[in-house]
């Protein structure tokens, strides 16, 4: 007969067990133990799903231990203290290994999986080079491997992450992907999300789109040619788009008649936008449907920031986009030189 003792001893023996075991086919684990890093938080999203949410990972005495429900397998980005990120496969019934040094958490080891342990290597052999050297070497390996997760991770690095994206090379690539992947969720929602925007880089044309302005006015990529043209994204739940606002109502006033200016509200409430276009005395056309970004404007022009905008010559090609404030009628200048 066993004894209280022995059945204690079974429960004890158990939960290590099953806590040694890796997770469900349902789930995927990451652990993780850094070296001076006692205390602290992370945190744990996939960036292709809207609205999805943000988890939030703890970090005791140097380690972690995080599980996430899957029904198929996800790039997750685990986004560390100091703004540094490293992006993972998760692939449900795995479990993933990170180790680092809270020094250098851009160059952290990633184990566990194949797939994994290949970003790794790319990102260890080539820390430290210069950064077109790097995504040269990126473009490369994604060629090389279009069939396999990890070459769309080195694509979500390299070239959709970007500030100052390379949308030609981009495009290429995206395509190879769609072309190679074409069944996987992943990239169908990737090409959703980021073709708009390169689409709308610099070097590229201005996308195709029409829409009527508050004033009545029907504003097209067309209307824009012939001269230098700005289009300016902003609403009213982003205090940073007064700054953007001011900027605008400056450069209508020193450069009117020698470029022209349209803003896109993306607010939900028309009134709202009209109110403010009032209140600031906001003389360009101004576009607002009230389906802020699912509006068909913001979808065709591949808005990512707010206040953003894109900067187009007057050939309808565009010169820049998401100037920050400070710098833009400075831009704007050079252009109209």
């Amino acid at each position: 007969m066993l004894t209280r003792r022995s059945l204690c001893s079974l429960f004890l023996l158990a939960l290590v067990v099953l806590t040694a075991c890796g997770p469900d086919k349902h789930h995927v684990r990451i652990t993780g133990e850094f070296k001076n890093l006692n205390n602290a938080e992370f945190y744990v999203y996939n960036d292709g799903e809207k609205f999805a949410g943000i988890d939030t990972v703890r970090i005791e005495d140097g380690k972690f231990r995080y599980e996430k429900a899957l029904e198929s397998t996800e790039v997750l980005t685990l986004l560390y203290p100091n703004f540094s990120r490293t992006l993972v496969i998760a692939e449900p019934g795995t479990t993933i290994h990170i180790a680092g040094d809270a020094g250098k958490l851009s160059d952290v080891d990633v184990s566990g999986t194949e797939s994994n342990e290949r970003l790794s290597k790319f990102r260890h052999t080539n820390l430290g080079k210069p950064a077109s050297n790097v995504r040269m070497a990126a473009a490369q390996y994604i060629r090389d491997n279009a069939t396999t997760l990890d070459g769309l991770v080195l694509f979500l690095e390299y070239f959709a992450g970007e500030k100052e994206l390379d949308a030609p090379t981009a495009l290429q690539l995206l395509d190879l992907l769609k072309q190679k992947q074409a069944d996987k969720v992943l990239i169908t929602q990737l090409d959703a999300r980021l073709r708009p925007l390169l689409s709308n880089s610099a070097r590229m044309p201005l996308q195709n789109f029409s829409a009527t302005a508050l004033n009545g006015t029907v504003v097209s990529n067309a209307t824009l040619k012939g001269k230098p043209s700005l289009v300016v994204f902003w609403a009213n739940w982003s205090a940073e788009s007064t700054e953007m606002l001011n900027c605008v109502k400056r450069l209508q006033r020193a450069y009117g008649s020698k470029m022209q200016i349209v803003t896109v509200s993306m607010d939900t409430s028309i009134p709202d936008c009209r109110h403010r276009v009032t209140a600031d005395t906001l003389t360009v056309p101004t576009l607002c449907d009230g389906k802020a970004f699912r509006s068909p404007v913001a979808e065709k022009l591949g808005v990512r920031y707010v206040p953003g905008n894109i900067l187009v010559d007057a050939a309808g090609r565009v010169v820049a986009r998401d100037i920050p404030a400070a710098d833009l009628e400075s831009r704007v200048s050079k252009l109209l030189e």
